[in-house]
């Protein structure tokens, strides 16, 4: 973590709806994939699941990222600590700005996959270390279904459940768009059960004769 320090006002971040935000940024010009990446630009702590530091992920402020040739990615994570449902809820989502978006919209932990890709190991290991927790994978909605289908098998991994934005694109989208209030409504209606159905507790003919108000009572 060399040629890094803490501070707010990022270019990046505060594109994404955090100019307050502090967060570890670089201090001096680095080369890694092909990108040249500036001082002030975002660095990422990637930690493996022991918490030892692993590799870290770099964002310019055009939004290219970049991990550091060598360093793990496959399990590898970075952990926004939230004190809401502490040891009950646990968020994964694919992006840092994502992330941050779901920590501010809950005051909960959420942790930062860097890609789709990642979403499965780092659920099954979020699984075995937090096996009482509730697990919500805050994909994105690609329109190649690409970010559904790997949060979906990710979640049947954890046995956990998927919050999917309304719009296309991730929750830092729907926040950009829509604003703090409705995407914190937004999100919890995501993850919140369905309304039970009158013939979850009764079977079909019992329904079928039932009296309408009796059926209405039911249903509302």
């Amino acid at each position: 973590m060399e040629k890094t320090r803490p501070a707010s006002g990022n270019a990046y971040l505060t594109r994404k709806g955090f100019p307050g935000h502090e967060c570890v940024m670089l201090t001096a010009t680095h080369k890694t994939g092909g990108v040249t990446f500036r001082a002030g630009d975002v660095v990422v702590p990637l930690y493996d699941d022991a918490g030892a530091l692993v590799n870290v992920q770099l964002i310019n402020s055009d939004g290219l990222k970049r991990t550091l040739k060598g360093g793990q990615v496959k399990g590898a994570c970075h952990i926004i600590e939230g004190k809401k449902q502490a040891g009950k809820r646990l968020w994964i989502a694919e992006g840092y700005a994502t992330a941050l978006t779901v920590h501010h919209l809950t005051g909960e932990t959420v942790m930062v996959a860097l890609s789709s890709v990642n979403l499965l190991s780092l659920a099954s290991l979020a699984r075995q270390k937090h096996p009482a927790c509730q697990i919500v994978l805050a994909a994105d909605r690609d329109l190649n279904g690409d970010g559904q289908n790997k949060a979906a098998a990710a979640a049947d991994a954890c046995e956990g459940v998927v919050a999917l934005p309304p719009v296309f694109g991730d929750w830092n989208d729907t926040f950009k768009q829509h604003g703090g209030e409705a995407t914190r409504k937004a999100i919890y209606d995501a993850i919140r059960p369905p309304a039970q159905s009158p013939f979850d507790t009764m079977s079909e003919a019992e329904f079928t004769a039932m009296s309408t108000s009796e059926k209405a009572m039911r249903v509302h």
